[in-house]
């Protein structure tokens, strides 16, 4: 009898490994989806928010000038032959 059982449920088994696989392709795809759109949103509110501020212009040139200015130059026009890795990072 014992035997049996043994037969029955390794029958089973090999029938439920696409459905177990399927099931947890589903699951990453749906939780992949869900961080992604949480960051979409993310950077929306910060876009509109940095939209509804008043412009500091003393404070946006000291910016430039940390930031910018190496790979554009002073007058915003040179664009150097330069990674933009330290963009990327931020």
């Amino acid at each position: 009898m014992r035997s049996m059982r043994m037969r029955t449920a390794g029958l089973r088994l090999p029938t439920l490994w696409p459905w177990l696989v399927a099931l947890a392709l589903l699951i990453v795809l749906a939780l992949w989806g869900r961080s992604a759109a949480g960051q979409t949103e993310r950077g929306s509110e910060i876009i509109e928010r940095a939209l509804t501020l008043e412009p500091d212009l003393k404070r946006g040139a000291a910016l430039y000038r940390e930031h910018c200015a190496s790979c554009h130059g002073r007058r915003r026009m040179a664009i150097r032959e330069q990674s933009c890795r330290r963009l990327q990072v931020r």
